[in-house]
C-alpha cells in the first residue's frame, strides 16, 4: 500500500505560484546514464556533471527505482553523490526519494548545499535513514538561493566499508525565482478542506471552481470542476510515487494550494 503525505504549502498563498516554480526546474532520474562500477567517475545529466563515488546506476531486481533505473550508495564512508556544475539559476528546492537497497542494513545521510563551487558546504535539512521495511520515502527541503548552487548527497559519517546500500531516484531541484516576491498575495480565506485516505484524496470547497493536480515536472495530472459545498474524490492507487501539488482556483478568484507526496 503507498503511503500519502500531506504538506502545507505556507498560509498566505501567492497567486502565480505555479506559473514561477514549476517551470524551470532540474531533474535526475538516472534513465539515460550509465555507471556499473563503485570507481569514482562522472556522469552527465541534463547539462550538469555529477560526481559519484562508490556510487553505481542500479538496475536489478534488488534496486528500488522508478523506472528502470536508480543510484545505488555503497554506504561506505566515501559513499557521495555530488554536483560538480553550479545549477546557475539558483534553487527553490530540492527533492528526492530513496529506499534501502534489497534487505541491507541502513545509515544516516545527509543532504547539503555550496554556493562557492564546492569549496565549502552546509546541511540542507535533517539527516535521514532508510526505513527498515523497505518503505519508499521522501525528501523535501527548501533552499530559496537566487545565485549558482550545487548539492551532493553523502553518508554522515567519513568511516566504514560495510555495505549498507541504498537506492535514490527522481532527484528534483527547482529553480528559484526573484519575480516571485512581486507577485500578488492572496489570502487563503477560503474553508477547503483536503483529505487522504485509503488511497482517495478528498477536496472540499465552499465555492465553485477549478482543481488541478500537478506533478514535479509542471504537468497536469488531473483537471476537474467543483461546486460549491461539494466534495471531489480521486483515487490515486494509479499515481507514480512522488510529490504533487494540488491547486483550486475559485470562481471569484480565491486559491488553495496544497502540497501532498504519495511513497
Amino acid at each position: 500500500m503507498k503511503n500519502l503525505q500531506l504538506f502545507r504549502i505556507q498560509g498566505i498563498l501567492i497567486s502565480c505560484f505555479f506559473a514561477l516554480n514549476l517551470n524551470a526546474q532540474y531533474q535526475l532520474d538516472f534513465e539515460s546514464v550509465t555507471k556499473s562500477t563503485y570507481d569514482t567517475d562522472t556522469i552527465v545529466c541534463n547539462n550538469i556533471k555529477w560526481e559519484l563515488t562508490d556510487v553505481l546506476i542500479g538496475n536489478s531486481s534488488y534496486d528500488w527505482k522508478n523506472g528502470n533505473a536508480s543510484a545505488r550508495l555503497r554506504g561506505y564512508g566515501s559513499s557521495c553523490i555530488t554536483m560538480v556544475t553550479d545549477k546557475a539559476d539558483g534553487a527553490g528546492t530540492l527533492t528526492f526519494q530513496y529506499c534501502r537497497y534489497g534487505t541491507d542494513s541502513q545509515v544516516a545521510w545527509v543532504a547539503e548545499y555550496s554556493t562557492n563551487g564546492g569549496t565549502d558546504w552546509s546541511q540542507l535539512g535533517s539527516e535521514f535513514t532508510a526505513l527498515t521495511d523497505g518503505t519508499v520515502s521522501t525528501f523535501s527541503q527548501s533552499l530559496n538561493l537566487s545565485s549558482g548552487v550545487r548539492i551532493r548527497i553523502r553518508k554522515v559519517t567519513n568511516s566504514g566499508t560495510s555495505n549498507k546500500r541504498l537506492n535514490i531516484d527522481d532527484v528534483v531541484l527547482t529553480s528559484y525565482s526573484e519575480a516571485i516576491s512581486n507577485c500578488k498575495e492572496v489570502e487563503n480565506n477560503l474553508n477547503c478542506k483536503l483529505i487522504i485516505t485509503n488511497n482517495i484524496v478528498s477536496f472540499y470547497s465552499p465555492e465553485n471552481g477549478k482543481i488541478n493536480i500537478i506533478n514535479l515536472k509542471g504537468q497536469s495530472i488531473f483537471e476537474g470542476i467543483i461546486l460549491k459545498n461539494n466534495t471531489l474524490s480521486l483515487s490515486l492507487g494509479n499515481f507514480p510515487r512522488s510529490i504533487y501539488i494540488l491547486h483550486f482556483i475559485s470562481d471569484s478568484g480565491k486559491t488553495f494550494n496544497r502540497k501532498f507526496a504519495v511513497n
